[in-house]
């Protein structure tokens, strides 16, 4: 089974860009190691599982790790994974003025 591309998508890209500012804050090498790590993992299992998340709504489904959710669209035809959003779900996704 041919892999699927990952693909992350600006947004999904900017609150990566976040996180590892937050964690920053507190100890530059371990942001680094745990974006890294996370996005490591959501690579990982979607690039040969890409239907493995639960649908969250119409063709979005969702996949967890370590607290965070990407939200990430399939495209059979190209073979490809877009991750919309990487998100920690204890703030709401209103609050975040995510909607699908």
């Amino acid at each position: 089974m041919e892999a699927y591309k990952i693909k992350i998508m600006p947004q999904a890209d900017k609150e990566l860009e976040d996180l590892a500012y937050f964690i920053a804050l507190d100890s530059p090498q371990a942001s680094r190691r745990f974006v890294a790590d996370l996005v490591g993992a959501f690579i990982k299992i979607l690039e040969s599982f890409p239907e493995s998340g639960l649908v969250y709504k119409g063709d979005v489904r969702q996949f967890s790790h370590q607290g965070y959710t990407a939200f990430y669209r399939v495209s059979a035809l190209k073979k490809q994974v877009e991750i919309l959003h990487i998100v920690n779900l204890t703030k709401l996704l209103s609050a975040r003025n995510i909607k699908f």
